[in-house]
């Protein structure tokens, strides 16, 4: 799946996505932004993993001092470069999201939202270790996933994506229960909270979690000291 986001699913085709967003997904991107930004203090530093074409990291940019955005795809990276030229406070790096190659404990904040934790098709334990060892030991970490609340609505959007040949025709047959399958070979799930306990296992962090807007089930770790 990493291939198809560096191959299909990247830069302005990205960017293509989220414009077509209806209201209520709309709402839903920007409150897991939101939601977020209230966390940030001024200077503090930020690594987004995943940062596609930079949306994110312009949000927030405006309220933390350094952030930091990584993306296996270099077309992403590119396409950010171009988008956040303005933002002297952001910094790219086209970057494995299970092998940073910063040093332990560099960031106040380390973010993988809208999903990120499913779409990455990554080693998921490996993932959330990584992210939990390059942030600071009072810092957080954010992960986050569809609430099963707004699967209509996702459901929605991703048939607009298809309509659009932005990704594969949706295969009825198998899309249901928190996930959409197109016939390409795209697929995108969520995580549940009991799914997200068994991960996180055996990781020395403590966590909650907080369903956000019935959007959103976030996942807010914190390296156990």
């Amino acid at each position: 799946m990493i291939g198809y986001y560096a191959d299909k699913l990247y830069g302005d085709r990205l960017k293509r996505c989220y414009d077509m967003a209806p209201p209520r997904i709309q709402q839903y991107l920007v409150g897991e932004m939101d939601y977020v930004a209230r966390y940030l203090v001024p200077g503090e530093s930020v690594l987004e993993l995943g940062c596609g074409y930079g949306r994110v990291m312009k949000y927030l940019s405006e309220r933390a001092g350094a952030v930091y955005g990584i993306d296996i795809s270099a077309a992403n990276i590119e396409s950010a470069r171009l988008f956040l030229r303005r933002e002297c406070n952001c910094h790219l790096a086209v970057m494995d999201a299970i092998r940073l190659a910063f040093a332990d404990h560099s960031f106040d904040h380390v973010v993988c939202i809208q999903n990120g934790i499913s779409a990455f098709h990554v080693a998921q334990k490996e993932l959330i270790r990584e992210s939990v060892r390059v942030a600071k030991g009072n810092g957080k970490v954010y992960f986050s996933s569809y609430s099963p609340k707004i699967w209509q609505h996702r459901l929605e959007w991703f048939e607009l994506q298809a309509r659009e040949g932005l990704i594969g025709e949706i295969d009825r047959d198998r899309t249901r229960d928190g996930v959409i399958a197109c016939r390409d070979g795209f697929v995108a799930t969520t995580i549940t909270p009991e799914q997200f306990r068994g991960i996180v296992m055996g990781v020395p962090v403590t966590f909650r979690i907080e369903e956000v807007d019935e959007s959103s089930l976030f996942f807010i770790l914190n390296p156990a000291l």
